[in-house]
């Protein structure tokens, strides 16, 4: 897999988002440090299933979204054919390693995968390496969000 530099006219977001929340101290940081370092890590991109000569970015949304913030216009990538299964479970295991995404961001994803792909939870289990209890609370934090939402 080599790297090459895409222009962010070719990129396109992965929908929906992991993270559905933003702190401002962090984004600022975190603007500040690509503005100093440009994107160091290169974004994960399949090529779009729509829309030809455009790349849709499996990992590295923010990274993308802060570094045309800061006016940047290209950025690294790593080019790898996918189905949509593979880049929406890449895409979910690449976020569950991180810290910082929000547990019903995750959970929104879990209930998406399963909607999209018919998977159940033991399924989901298996494609992020987590168990069926872990999934359970994930996609039961979405319901009590929409139960919160609707009372």
């Amino acid at each position: 897999m080599s790297e090459i530099r895409l222009p962010f006219s070719a990129l396109i977001p992965f929908f929906p988002p992991m993270r559905l929340t933003r702190d401002a101290d962090e984004d600022r940081d975190f603007q500040e440090s690509l503005r100093e370092h440009g994107i160091r890590r290169p974004l994960l991109v399949r090529p779009h299933p729509i829309h030809e000569g455009k790349f849709e970015v499996v990992d590295g949304n923010r990274r993308l979204a802060h570094g045309q913030i800061v006016g940047l216009e290209d950025a690294p990538c790593e080019i790898r054919k996918m189905s949509d299964e593979e880049a929406f479970t890449v895409a979910l295991i690449l976020n569950v390693q991180r810290s910082n995404v929000p547990s019903i961001g995750i959970g929104n994803w879990l209930q998406l995968m399963q909607m999209k792909f018919g998977y159940s939870q033991e399924k989901l289990a298996e494609k992020v390496g987590k168990s069926q209890s872990w999934v359970s609370r994930h996609l039961k934090l979405v319901e009590s969000k929409i139960e919160e939402t609707n009372s």
